[in-house]
């Protein structure tokens, strides 16, 4: 997860500057995560940070390795309204339709352009 968030630094850029990695890269995830599951967002309703060992991780002792290795579970998810959902499916598609055409014209360019080079070969 942490290296699809591009505001997160690595651990490496962590340690190469002030080698704050609970400040850096911890504590952030676990704020965003915190804020997913407070009242006026409430996208989760539970989650819990689980270690190798199966257990809950501790905020207040968490280490990187301890953190790197743990899984985030959702334990409940907010159950969204359906014309919400419906809504998220069609702006999905439209998104997915676009993203094909933009290929499919890319490819017709590309494939033009080869024929241009070819002809004037």
């Amino acid at each position: 997860m942490l290296p699809q968030i591009p505001s997160l630094p690595s651990y490496d850029e962590a340690m190469k500057t002030n080698r704050h990695v609970y400040d850096r890269i911890i504590a952030p995830v676990l704020k965003g995560s915190e804020r997913l599951a407070q009242p006026d967002e409430r996208v989760i309703i539970r989650y819990s940070f689980i270690g190798s060992n199966a257990k809950p991780l501790y905020y207040d002792s968490l280490d990187y390795d301890s953190f790197i290795n743990a899984d985030l579970i959702i334990e409940e998810w907010n159950q969204y309204p359906e014309t919400d959902l419906e809504k998220w499916d069609k702006n999905k598609k439209m998104i997915r339709k676009t993203e094909s055409k933009n290929r499919k014209t890319l490819k017709t360019k590309k494939c033009c352009l080869g024929l241009l080079k070819n002809r004037e070969k």
